[in-house]
């Protein structure tokens, strides 16, 4: 018997992960200005701090040669520099510095994602950032944990609390 197994990407496609959501990218305490990894929904992201200590997700691939931008340092301000080159980009993506360039390639850039901070937590946005809405993070004025017994919603929201939340998946 012959066991022919294509892969084809047209025939044999896997469905991705919604991207037109928020999801949690890691604890805010873990987020520093120190670059790190985290992988969310199937894409590689850096993660660090603003000297102003704003969150910022950038994807972790430099646009010259893919080298983790995770494993690059923070510079002044809102900067993140890719260790293999040296190219600095700044936190929206956009190329600000490539060494032994007077000018800089306008297609230099990385893709970044809106980033909100709440509930202790650090979301990403994923998706078509004109459709990111910070507000979206309503909360139940009530919550159930589950053994049903409805309770008030606690004033420090917990990892393993349930919380209500409005949804739109489009």
């Amino acid at each position: 018997m012959t066991d022919v197994r294509t892969q084809s990407s047209t025939t044999n496609k896997v469905l991705g992960y919604p991207l037109n959501v928020w999801y949690v990218a890691a604890w805010d305490k873990e987020v520093t200005r120190k670059p790190m990894s985290r992988k969310v929904a199937g894409r590689p992201l850096a993660l660090y701090r603003t000297e102003g200590g704003k969150a910022v997700a950038l994807a972790d691939a430099c646009w010259h040669r893919l080298a983790p931008l995770s494993m690059g340092k923070t510079l002044a301000k809102d900067q993140i520099q890719c260790p293999y080159h040296g190219i600095v980009y700044n936190s929206a993506g956009r190329c600000v510095s490539m060494p032994a360039q007077e000018t800089i390639n306008p297609s230099a850039t990385v893709p970044s994602f809106p980033v909100v901070e709440r509930h202790r937590y650090v979301w990403v946005w994923l998706g078509d950032p004109t459709k990111a809405d910070p507000d979206w993070f309503r909360t139940c004025t009530s919550w159930t944990p589950r053994n049903g017994q409805e309770m008030a919603k606690p004033s420090t929201p917990r990892a393993t609390s349930s919380w209500c939340w409005t949804t739109s998946w489009t």
